[in-house]
């Protein structure tokens, strides 16, 4: 599976050592949803296609705005099993991009990491 978020889905939160370590046990990679320029896209699009994930989970619009820069760049991007988007409202206009864009069903939760403490 692939990541694309912060801190609130453990992404960038962790030291080097050890996210990479949890990263090669659990088959996984998480990509920060707050690099995203054009240099770290097409990074992440090379390292998916070589990675190959079975799924993508995100934020909906960290996720959306992905498929855009794939499609107005006119790249290849392999193809996931499914794309799970979260932490937003997916609107059905992202959901569509996002299905054309990565061939595969898009599902959305909601989830959320408050972190409050109750009293």
């Amino acid at each position: 599976m692939v990541f694309l978020a912060g801190s609130s889905l453990d992404v960038g939160s962790q030291s080097y050592v050890v996210k990479r370590t949890h990263e090669i046990v659990r088959n996984l990679l998480k990509f920060s949803s707050f690099d995203m320029g054009s240099k770290e896209m097409l990074q992440y699009v090379n390292t998916i296609n070589s990675f190959k994930p079975r799924f993508l989970r995100g934020y909906a619009s960290s996720i959306d705005f992905f498929a855009k820069y794939i499609e107005e760049n006119n790249l290849e991007i392999t193809s996931p099993l499914a794309v799970f988007t979260t932490a937003e409202k997916l609107d059905s206009e992202m959901r569509k991009r996002i299905s054309n864009i990565f061939d595969c069903d898009v599902y959305d939760n909601y989830g959320l990491n408050d972190g409050g403490e109750c009293i």
